[in-house]
């Protein structure tokens, strides 16, 4: 049963690490995460516009060359 105690005080210990997170540091730490998403969903937005433009360009030009060779 010695290994039940140890993971009981690993548990504990990780516990009162997590609890002695100061406030601040767990909303700042929150705060990244969603700029970070914010910034991917901005990007992907980005170059599916940017993908839309391009065909948009292509076929008011309608010449096949601007963008090399079709197949």
């Amino acid at each position: 049963m010695g290994n039940h105690d140890f993971f009981d005080s690993h548990l504990r210990r990780r516990r009162d690490q997590f609890v002695n997170f100061s406030d601040a540091s767990m909303a700042r730490g929150q705060n990244q995460v969603r700029m970070r998403r914010h910034v991917f969903q901005d990007r992907q937005h980005l170059f599916a516009q940017l993908a839309v433009f391009v065909q948009i360009i292509h076929r008011l030009l309608g010449d096949r060359q601007l963008l090399g060779p079709h197949k």
